[in-house]
């Protein structure tokens, strides 16, 4: 608390540095903020640059027009060659469910159901 016999001046000059230390520190959480939001941006827009490489690098590998030596790549096109297996079995299904049936069939004459 501040000393009631303390010339105003002296007051004033501590509510001034207060108010300047108070701006300097809101400036500088603002300009962090900024910042991070910035570094989200620009690491997204590397995301997405790695995943166009790797969209115009996937069919050379496929081909084998390429080879990479890297066991993650071959990984990766293994699981996606099980995928698009997988994929292609449920478009089959979905095709099946489909498909028409024709009409109902109906019970013999005679039959209760």
């Amino acid at each position: 608390m501040s000393n009631p016999f303390e010339p105003d001046e002296t007051r004033w000059f501590k509510l001034q540095r207060l108010s300047r230390d108070l701006a300097d520190r809101l400036g500088r959480r603002a300009a962090a903020t900024g910042l991070r939001a910035k570094v989200a941006r620009l690491e997204s827009r590397v995301s997405g640059e790695k995943s166009r490489i790797g969209l115009a690098l996937y069919p050379l590998v496929e081909r084998a027009e390429i080879t990479v030596e890297l066991p993650e790549v071959q990984v990766g096109v293994e699981e996606i060659a099980r995928l698009r297996e997988e994929i292609r079995q449920a478009r089959i299904r979905i095709e099946e469910l489909e498909r028409d049936p024709g009409p109902p069939a109906l019970p013999p004459p005679g039959d209760p159901r």
